[in-house]
């Protein structure tokens, strides 16, 4: 997963949150609604519905809260793994690195090598 893929996953979730929120602060004045309904009609009938209506604003607030601390968990694991990976690529560079200058020093030793030779050489020459 790149990083645009996290910021995505982050931007989905930040608007899945402001939805549920905006749905959250329409409950309080959907239960004032059916308070009113009863007030001015207090028959068994609309006392049973606003009961029935009063429990699934509840339910669906408490889905909401659900929701909402799942969304937090996961964008708490996006943050974790997109942190991972930095490490991960930042070892991996390091690897990398290491990689090259393991090569360049190999190249430097033979190189050093074979003027060596070539010194003792030139040196032998000279007698």
């Amino acid at each position: 997963m790149n990083n645009y893929l996290f910021h995505v996953y982050h931007e989905e979730n930040n608007s899945w949150r402001s939805t549920l929120d905006l749905q959250r602060k329409e409950i309080p004045g959907m239960s004032r609604i059916l308070a009113e309904i009863v007030k001015d009609n207090p028959g068994e009938r609309y006392l049973n519905n606003a009961r029935h209506l009063q429990r699934r604003l509840e339910e669906q607030e408490a889905l909401i809260r659900q929701i909402t601390h799942r969304i937090e968990e996961q964008q708490e694991k996006l943050k974790g793994e997109e942190q991972e990976i930095k490490i991960n690529y930042s070892s991996l560079d390091t690897l990398y690195g290491q990689e090259a200058l393991r090569d360049e020093v190999l190249k430097f030793e033979k190189s050093f090598l074979d003027f060596k030779q070539n010194f003792h050489n030139y040196l032998l020459t000279m007698l």
